[in-house]
């Protein structure tokens, strides 16, 4: 009579170990693979509101949309929530619509202040100054309700701000860290 062998426990354990390293393996390949289309999306959608404000800038006789009401940058968030304001509200020398078509999921109010704002992949505000208002400083209030400062940065090569004379959008990314557009952070420039 023959006996059937079947698999011992040791081989069992191999098994169930070398499948539990091959998911390990997928999904940090797969986290990597989210991770880089939010930024690819982010970076998207700066280069989208960057179109618009040129259209803007085209429209209302070489003036890009303001970051700041006047010269007190004291609201938080204010930068991005001008911008959306801008382009989203048809006054004054334009009747074109600049922002149509954001995905809802774009847009909020993360410092619960009243005022919409654009957002990054990752539900936070992405910062916004124009080139007349790159010597303020600006805080922003991520969707974690943390604060950070934002100003415009130079080059170190050039000692003159990046995108001189026109506009700076970005990202804090993935960490909420804030680098001014620089490092991590997913920028127009």
């Amino acid at each position: 009579m023959s006996k059937t062998r079947g698999f011992t426990l040791v081989e069992m354990l191999v098994v169930i170990t070398i499948i539990g390293i091959l998911a390990g393996l997928v999904l940090a390949a797969l986290g990597k693979v989210r991770q880089q289309a939010r930024e690819t999306e982010t970076s998207s959608l700066i280069d989208t509101l960057s179109m618009a404000c040129e259209n803007y800038y085209t429209d209302w006789g070489g003036v890009y949309p303001p970051a700041f009401q006047g010269d007190d940058a004291s609201e938080t968030n204010e930068g991005i929530e001008m911008l959306y304001k801008a382009l989203t509200t048809r006054e004054g020398l334009s009747r074109r619509d600049y922002a149509r078509d954001y995905p809802s999921d774009k847009i909020g109010d993360t410092d619960d202040d009243g005022k919409l704002e654009f957002l990054d992949s990752w539900g936070n505000p992405l910062v916004y100054f124009d080139s007349r208002h790159y010597s303020k400083t600006c805080e922003y209030v991520t969707r974690n309700n943390i604060k950070f400062t934002a100003q415009p940065q130079k080059d170190p090569r050039t000692n003159r701000y990046y995108r001189y004379g026109k506009f700076m959008i970005w990202s804090i990314g993935r960490y909420e860290r804030n680098a001014n557009g620089l490092e991590d952070n997913v920028s127009n420039f």
